[in-house]
């Protein structure tokens, strides 16, 4: 009978799909240049390699936002590299601003929002997201 040592076990285990690294991306969502609060941002990567991992970060009263991506089940700081969709979701009723009431409805949809964004690796990603009624 052959028996595996626990060095060859550990060393399998660790061995599984490598997760893609992710940028740090940070900005402030506006329209007509005052800030919008409440709310989440959410960018889904639009690159082959990476194409629907998602990155959200929520909306503070200052406008200002932070991204972080789910990979494996652990919150990573940032987004994954390269081209991505951007929409806004409102909070669920009755528990913030009625926020979008005063945002266009396109911005809430990836078949209609005209918000991308570039992620690039190893430089500050500062998005301002300039919304509109």
């Amino acid at each position: 009978m052959f028996r595996y040592s626990p060095f060859i076990l550990l060393l399998v285990a660790g061995c599984g799909p490598a997760e893609p690294a992710t940028y740090p991306v940070d900005g402030v969502a506006e329209v007509n240049g005052k800030a919008v609060e409440a709310f989440t941002v959410e960018f889904s990567s639009q690159a082959p390699e990476t194409k629907g991992i998602s990155a959200t970060g929520k909306v503070g009263v200052d406008g200002k936002f932070t991204l972080t991506t789910m990979v494996n089940g652990k919150e990573k700081p940032g987004a994954v590299a390269g081209p991505h969709k951007v929409v806004i979701v409102p909070p669920p009723s009755g528990m913030g601003p009625a926020v979008i009431q005063w945002v266009n409805s396109k911005f809430g949809d990836y078949n209609t929002t005209p918000l991308t964004f570039e992620v690039k690796p190893g430089e500050g990603n500062t998005y301002r997201i300039p919304l509109e009624r």
